[in-house]
């Protein structure tokens, strides 16, 4: 269980302003969040303006006891100047189960949820039956859905069925990190599912080697439907020593692109410290290859870098900058202060 409980005022506070050279104007973004108590209730407001444009307003209330919890949400979009939704629940707990009564209003809807979640050092169950009305239809079964977890044998079993209010939906089998006692540095992931269209199952393998103390090579790979073929999805290698990262990926299969344009990156993290670099939080170097031919050196090149100016208050800075044919660059600058 959840919630937003806090004993004193609380407020954090983002500002950011973006310069974006292809389209040459600057977009400003805000996000804020207000907490405050009332009572034994804990109050919240939430703002989100992004590109200059007073997206989102969240209000909520909530209620912490021993054994239950409830929580109302009222969103409403100002820029339409519109009501979004309207959400309460009810959470009980009793021992290792928890029960859980949603109630939401749309502008289209009403939905009436009953969860129920129970779990275990060797099973969690967790299930959920959805009632939904609308302007012309009386509230009546829309959906459920039961999901299944425990720990097998060098292997994690997950089993999920779903009905909705024309029957059967769908049922699937996934057992995860599913290791080779013999071979360690092998990881398989199997899946199977039966819909009402038909029947469908895959193999997923990995292969991770420790060449040594913080330098890691994985390789991804995925079966398709059956075993009819093995694409590689993923060349992976990883250098971690204190405070740095660095990591470089090929992405073989397109639909594992980033941005459905890049199959390969180059990736460097650094952690600040008071002994490497006072007052730097974190730097981060990304650099991106498209998937068709390139003759330069890099396609796409970011950085960004966060800066502890006090305890609670961080300057971030931002380049993300794309080379022929594009030739645009973004130039992002932001602060966040909490309280």
């Amino acid at each position: 269980m959840s919630g937003i409980a806090s004993s004193t005022f609380a407020g954090r506070l983002e500002l950011s302003a973006a310069y974006d050279d292809a389209l040459g104007d600057v977009g400003f973004d805000l996000a804020a969040d207000v907490t405050f108590p009332l009572g034994a209730w804990a109050l919240l407001a939430e703002l989100c303006i992004e590109s200059g444009v007073w997206e989102d307003l969240a209000l909520t209330a909530s209620l912490e006891c021993d054994l239950a919890e409830i929580e109302s949400t009222l969103r409403i979009e100002p820029d339409r100047v519109r009501f979004k939704d309207w959400k309460t629940s009810f959470e009980f707990a009793f021992g290792a189960t928890d029960l859980g009564l949603v109630w939401k209003l749309t502008r289209s809807s009403r939905w009436f949820t009953l969860e129920a979640e129970s779990g275990n050092p060797s099973i969690d169950l967790e299930g959920r039956v959805r009632l939904r009305a609308t302007k012309c239809d009386a509230l009546a079964f829309h959906d459920a859905r039961l999901e299944v977890e425990a720990p097998i044998a060098c292997a994690e079993l997950d089993l999920t069925a779903e009905i909705t209010d024309d029957g059967f939906d769908e049922a699937s089998l996934e057992i995860a990190d599913l290791s080779i006692p013999p071979f360690p540095w092998i990881e398989l992931d199997v899946e199977a599912e039966i819909t009402v269209v038909g029947a469908s199952w895959e193999i997923d393998p990995s292969f991770e080697v420790h060449a040594c103390e913080g330098f890691d090579i994985e390789v991804s790979a995925d079966s398709g439907d059956g075993l009819g073929s093995l694409n590689v999805t993923r060349i992976g290698v990883e250098w971690e020593i204190p405070s740095v990262t660095m990591e470089v990926q090929l992405l073989p299969d397109t639909e594992e692109w980033i941005d459905d344009r890049y199959a390969m990156s180059a990736h460097l993290e650094l952690k600040g410290s008071s002994e490497t670099a006072p007052g730097l939080d974190a730097l981060e170097a990304r650099i991106l290859w498209l998937g068709d031919d390139s003759d330069v050196w890099a396609d796409r090149f970011a950085v960004t870098a966060d800066i502890e100016l006090d305890a609670d208050l961080f300057l971030h800075l931002s380049v993300d900058t794309a080379v022929p044919p594009t030739m645009s660059a973004q130039l992002s600058v932001g602060f966040e202060i909490a309280w």
